[in-house]
């Protein structure tokens, strides 16, 4: 269990605020993903990302630096 929460104590924490709903809205209206979508892709490039696991998204996509990849899509 410690080791579980030292490994966890390194990753970026980013608490949603203002900001990331209104830059969430424009790209929801941009790109037409779902709200919360947008929402998770900017808290994505918020925290330093430059990947983003999804099944829900389009695989391949980069939106806003971060690219959208589907863990599920290579498989048979």
């Amino acid at each position: 269990m410690q080791k579980k929460i030292e490994i966890l104590s390194t990753m970026a924490v980013i608490v949603v605020d203002v900001e990331h709903i209104v830059e969430a809205i424009k790209l929801h209206r941009l790109y037409g993903f779902s709200f919360c979508d947008c929402l998770v892709l900017r808290c994505a490039k918020a925290a330093g990302c430059a990947r983003l696991l999804s099944e829900d998204l389009q695989h391949g996509r980069a939106v806003e630096g971060v690219t959208i990849e589907n863990p599920f899509a290579a498989l048979p």
